[in-house]
């Protein structure tokens, strides 16, 4: 894929989920529908389905042609959606790692926090360090 990884903005990155009564978050969907977890992975399951199926067959069906250009912009086309293809998976990817990161930086501060057998002035040290860490994850809404 040419050019930045996250060519798109996807206008769902800006929804926010509610928390329902059991704790677990739901999208309220434009039809009224609330969006779960369970939800959205059945569906994306389906999805992905329906877009391998139908990608494989819109490359069998691109037209033989002895005018190169009327194959090229066939396959340029298939090229796009490609594309976009993997700039969704790209985001997704990219939305995996920052928990993954955020995962190691929480284990990072509670490391920090163990100031057991530390003299006081390094525990004070660590312990500075561990707030900072909490309020620069905090501040990213982690």
């Amino acid at each position: 894929m040419s050019g930045s990884r996250r060519s798109h903005t996807y206008r769902t990155f800006a929804e926010k989920p509610e928390v329902l009564s059991t704790g677990h978050k739901a999208l309220r969907l434009k039809s009224g529908r609330l969006l779960t977890f369970t939800d959205a992975m059945a569906e994306t399951a389906d999805y992905i389905t329906s877009v391998a199926r139908t990608a494989f067959r819109m490359i069998k069906l691109v037209p033989d042609s002895k005018d190169r250009d009327v194959t090229d912009f066939y396959w340029r086309m298939i090229e796009q959606q490609a594309d976009q293809l993997e700039a969704i998976a790209a985001a997704m990817h990219d939305e995996v790692r920052k928990h993954a990161d955020h995962i190691k930086q929480r284990e990072r501060i509670e490391a920090l926090r163990n100031v057991k057998g530390r003299e006081d002035p390094e525990a004070a040290s660590y312990l500075a360090w561990a707030d900072k860490l909490e309020r620069e994850l905090d501040e990213r809404g982690v």
